[in-house]
């Protein structure tokens, strides 16, 4: 049985409207341009946050441009909040290396993996959703002296943040988040 871990979504609009007052009244446009002030200027933030339950800090937060949620600006994760030593079990991939993924965000489903230092062996990765559910997986096509392959994945993920994995030889090696724009 696979174990299943809730996480609460949510989506936040908040609207600031700059007001200045002095002695209870709004003061002359000579004043306002003078102190560097726009009366009723709209400041707007949208943004979406996942909790798990009895947390109060959020898991990951993305940040879009619009109200309609659909044009991501930022996104960001929180490790210390995943509760899990991330670090144990994780394998070095070579004695001075990580591995990198550009263009991240991906943009059009196509993205590098590079991995300086890459052992001669099977290299494949996963895709999973913040809820943990494995999306796609595939081979990495790296050949002997090769440090780079790209990953093309499917145009029907939609944007958001995953979290990808790489395994060498059938064990499991690093994770990195992958954030995908659409």
């Amino acid at each position: 049985m696979r174990d299943m871990t809730l996480v609460l979504q949510i989506r936040k609009r908040n609207v600031a409207i700059d007001s200045f007052f002095i002695n209870g009244a709004v003061p002359s446009a000579l004043i306002l341009s003078t102190l560097g002030i726009t009366e009723g200027q709209r400041i707007a933030a949208y943004t979406e946050e996942f909790f798990r339950p009895n947390e109060c800090r959020p898991l990951a937060k993305i940040t879009f441009t619009d109200s309609t949620f659909s044009t991501p600006s930022s996104a960001t994760t929180l490790a210390e909040n995943f509760n899990t030593d991330l670090s144990t079990g994780v394998k070095s991939i070579s004695a001075n290396a990580d591995f990198s993924i550009y263009p991240n965000p991906v943009t059009n489903n196509t993205f590098t993996i590079n991995i300086p230092g890459a052992q001669v062996g099977n290299w494949s990765y996963q895709l999973f959703s913040t809820t943990g559910a494995e999306i796609t997986s595939g081979k990495l096509s790296l050949g002997s002296g090769q440090n780079s392959t790209q990953v093309s994945i499917s145009d029907k993920l939609t944007s958001g943040i995953y979290y990808i994995a790489l395994n060498h030889n059938g064990e499991f090696m690093a994770v990195k988040t992958l954030n995908i724009m659409k």
